[in-house]
């Protein structure tokens, strides 16, 4: 009982800490995106 409990709180762990991952490369993506119509825009 107890040892299936620890399990699945890891496991869950686990699957928040890739979501975070996941979301902190999505927003690095869309920063540097952000940051490179800026550029553009400061050319024009």
């Amino acid at each position: 009982m107890v040892r299936g409990l620890t399990g699945r709180i890891y496991f869950m762990k686990r699957r928040i800490a890739k979501n975070e991952e996941i979301a902190l490369q999505r927003w690095q993506e869309f920063e540097k995106q952000d940051s490179d119509e800026r550029v553009l825009d400061t050319k024009r």
